[in-house]
Parts: structure tokens; sequence; C-alpha cells
């Protein structure tokens, strides 16, 4: 297996398409949309969007999961 289809394989953990997050500093409700990758640094994405808005943010895996002040950024509401 090469790194690319490495990569790929671990698309399936955390945040999946069709959940929803709370953030933590507004309270805002957002769904995630697409996980992939960057095909240059390998680094795995996630894709979200805010129901009353159009088009969608990208951030790093590590960092829509991280915690800010033992608070996770996002906090995952349901499935």
């Amino acid at each position: 297996m090469d790194k690319m289809d490495e990569a790929l394989s671990k698309l399936t953990e955390g945040p999946q398409p069709g959940e929803h997050y709370r953030h933590f500093k507004k309270g805002t409700l957002y769904e995630v949309t697409l996980r992939s990758v960057d095909e240059a640094t390998l680094e795995q994405l996630v894709s979200y969007k805010r129901a009353d808005r159009p088009g969608s943010i990208t951030r790093t895996l590590k960092n829509f999961t991280e915690t800010i002040k033992s608070v996770p950024r996002f906090q995952f509401v349901n499935a």
C-alpha cells in the first residue's frame, strides 16, 4: 500500500459527511460535507457548511478536532 492509499484508508476515522457539530465559540451548527486528503501533503481534511450560508469551509482534521482551553473546537451533536 502506498502513502496515498494509506491516507485515503483513514478517511473513515473521525468526522463523517452528514454528521453535525457545534463550534465552541459561537455555538454555530455545522454539517460535515466531505472528508478528503491534500494531494501534496497527504494531510486529512474536513469540509463543512452552515445550513444558512452557501459554500463550504475546509480545515485540517487536526485543526477541526483540536481542543481550545480544554474544550473541543467542534463538539459532535448527532450522526
